[in-house]
């Protein structure tokens, strides 16, 4: 296994916490029901944009091909870029889900990787209740499904249909009415029988919050 790979299972593994930790935070304080909102409320959309390095590999979609080394395509650690965008809503200030989309791009040499995926967003705050910027720090993960395909090689791949798995951690560092902008880092795993697709990238995301 990979460092990528490590780094993303890591990656992974933390922001599959996220929604644990958000509710850990909530138990410091009163669970904002008698409390009005003061950074998140109502609608809530983002679109974040990241470049990174990722790595794919798979078959063509052809049964005769599939698992034969001579047929398949491989990047390690290409040089790559993602975006995402969901729209939902901030159920808290410490609690934000959505849904939505995003994609996966890599390249090395001759070979390129390019895939999407409809997501399921969900992210938290987990330092919620030590106040100050600490309120601006999030983790996230997102769950779906899509596709990634690789071209350049002897034969196109195509990974059919691949469960897809992601998160990350982002910061609000500046808030201008009702949207926040600032830096994250993301990782992205999708995968099927025959074929997979990694990337970690660091970028930057804007929120838009409908209150308060």
């Amino acid at each position: 296994m990979g460092p990528m790979r490590r780094l993303g299972l890591l990656l992974g593994f933390v922001t599959l916490l996220t929604p644990s930790l958000a509710l850990a935070a909530s138990q410091e304080w009163d669970g904002g029901y008698q409390t009005k909102a003061q950074r998140r409320s109502g609608l809530a959309a983002s679109v974040g944009l990241g470049i990174g390095f990722g790595d794919a590999s798979g078959y063509p979609n052809d049964v005769g091909k599939q698992y034969d080394p001579a047929y398949q395509s491989s990047i390690d650690a290409g040089l790559g870029s993602a975006w995402s965008l969901w729209v939902g809503g901030a159920l808290r200030d410490w609690f934000t889900f959505g849904v939505g989309m995003s994609s996966f791009g890599a390249g090395s040499g001759n070979l390129k990787a390019a895939g999407g995926a409809f997501i399921l967003h969900v992210e938290g705050f987990p330092a919620w209740s030590l106040g100050g910027p600490w309120r601006d720090l999030s983790t996230f993960a997102d769950f779906g499904a899509g596709g990634v395909s690789i071209t350049g090689g002897r034969e196109k791949t195509d990974g059919g249909l691949m469960s897809v798995v992601g998160g990350g951690v982002s910061y609000e560092l500046f808030r201008f009415g009702h949207f926040a902008l600032g830096p994250m880092l993301s990782s992205n795993y999708l995968y099927s029988e025959t074929s997979h697709a990694f990337g970690v990238f660091g970028g930057i995301r804007s929120t838009f919050y409908g209150g308060p």
